[in-house]
């Protein structure tokens, strides 16, 4: 163990092969491949793991036509976030995930760009927030700016509402919508 290695065991598996380059302390996974790390996990076609500097990176797989096929999806303490890439810091538990989209209380988050901060806080950048189950969205809360505390609330600042992907209501100054199980008062 050298510093700034990381501090407990990561589990590995892919379908097709894992390479482990020595001298730059990187590991490269390729094939339905599986990384496991205390409680998160990470399922995709590639995985890149920089063991010096506790650095992951994953990307989806393609088929002949250049379309995503197969996403990268990141466990965490049981929520899944799927994404086009996903990069994530082991030691400071922190993220950048592209085209990302996860499922939180009651309702569903995708944005362009979502960045964990903390193990509670996520902005997202051009985010949208729907109960809608469709693939594409029917209605759904639109925000160049969004901030979600997972269990408590999302600020989002301004507020527009999309109805048919078109813009009906905006609320043009910060906002926040309860992100909570239950009964509760607040935005209907």
């Amino acid at each position: 163990k050298k510093k700034g290695d990381l501090d407990t065991l990561v589990n590995t598996k892919a379908l097709d092969s894992i390479v482990f380059k020595k001298k730059e302390n990187l590991l490269k996974l390729y094939g339905n491949a599986e990384l496991t790390f205390r409680k998160q996990k990470l399922t995709s076609y590639y995985i890149e793991l920089d063991l010096q500097k506790a650095l992951l990176d994953a990307r989806p797989k393609f088929d002949s036509s250049n379309r995503i096929i197969s996403f990268p999806i990141f466990n965490d303490k049981g929520e899944e976030i799927f994404g086009k890439t996903i990069k994530y810091n082991f030691r400071t538990q922190q993220g950048v995930i592209d085209l990302g989209e996860t499922k939180m209380s009651e309702g569903f988050y995708f944005g362009n760009k979502i960045k964990k901060i903390s193990e509670k806080e996520l902005y997202v950048q051009d985010g949208c927030y729907t109960t809608c189950d469709h693939p594409h969205p029917h209605y759904y809360f639109g925000s160049p700016k969004m901030k979600v505390v997972t269990g408590d609330k999302v600020f989002v600042d301004p507020l527009i509402l999309y109805v048919a992907d078109m813009p009906v209501f905006m609320v043009p100054f910060g906002f926040y919508i309860p992100n909570k199980t239950g009964r509760q008062s607040g935005l209907i």
